[in-house]
């Protein structure tokens, strides 16, 4: 049976795009600078790592030190995310239930059953993501990840998103095989029906990111006919990569407030999404009556 999909996919980068870094910010509750850490990391990558390794690998050699970073533990993480003052751009901590309202509020729309799933994919700490308030409103955060003992100290790398893997997350939620995205890995791959692996349709996604590790998800997204927004940050190198380098449709900035135009944009992009899925159905299953 034809059926139209009608789940629309907001996918954000985390880091630069919806927050600041993160990653430096944990460092500096943890009394360290980052700009040491990320001196060290540079050396790393220099050297061969990949990046999110590189900053990963460092984090375990000095907790297991003792002395730097030995308040990079479980416990603290989850509790920093619960306060994370200025971390978070304006209006960004309830974005995703402001769109999914937006959606809903509009009755044609809401008849049909159109929603809008929430997606972060990043480079940083998943488990301090996944604390913050967007994490929670999020159906998913993907990110880099550690094994902790019973004392909450991290003594393994569990996973790392590097620039393609983030790839990986988008044809999850294509296939809508998501919720097993970490537990079955490979199931992202397994032969489907082409009617039946649009789940949500690369049509249908919006991805917004604001550099050089967004850029194969922007590819792969625009590509197949989705939206691309670029975020419009004080780093002038990335702002051309993903604007002026043609892999945006549009830049924004990051001001997420009702009556900022980087909200507008939003709304914008995910009521468009919404009215040709509406526009689709009316056709493929007109009314009684005929067209």
């Amino acid at each position: 049976m034809l059926t139209i999909p009608n789940t629309i996919a907001m996918i954000f980068d985390c880091d630069d795009t919806l927050t600041k870094d993160t990653t430096a910010w944990l460092f500096e509750k943890c009394g360290v600078d980052y700009h040491e850490i990320y001196k060290e990391s540079a050396r790393l990558i220099n050297d061969g790592w990949d990046p999110p390794l590189a900053y990963m690998s460092i984090i375990l050699k000095k907790s297991e030190e003792g002395q730097e970073l030995s308040n990079f533990r479980l416990n603290n993480i989850k509790e920093w995310a619960c306060n994370p003052s200025d971390l978070f751009y304006p209006g960004t901590e309830d974005l995703f239930d402001r769109l999914r309202a937006a959606v809903i509020s509009q009755e044609s729309y809401k008849e049909i059953g159109i929603t809008v799933n929430f997606y972060i994919i990043s480079g940083g700490i998943e488990e301090f993501m996944k604390e913050t308030a967007v994490g929670k409103s999020a159906d998913a955060v993907w990110a880099s990840s550690f094994e902790y003992n019973d004392q909450g100290k991290p003594i393994a790398i569990k996973n790392s998103i590097s620039f393609t893997e983030k790839t990986r997350y988008l044809f999850c939620i294509n296939k809508g095989v998501e919720p097993q995205a970490r537990s079955s890995p490979y199931i992202v791959n397994s032969p489907e029906p082409e009617r039946e692996k649009r789940v949500v349709p690369f049509r249908n996604m919006i991805y917004i990111g604001d550099g050089p590790s967004d850029i194969p998800c922007m590819s792969v997204v625009s590509q197949y006919g989705g939206t691309v927004i670029g975020i419009l940050c004080e780093k002038v190198n990335r702002v051309w990569e993903v604007g002026f380098g043609r892999r945006a449709n549009f830049t924004i900035p990051q001001d997420y407030r009702e009556d900022q135009i980087g909200y507008k944009s939003l709304k914008s992009a995910v009521m468009k999404i919404a009215e040709k899925i509406r526009t689709r159905r009316d056709y493929e299953f007109p009314p009684f009556g005929g067209f």
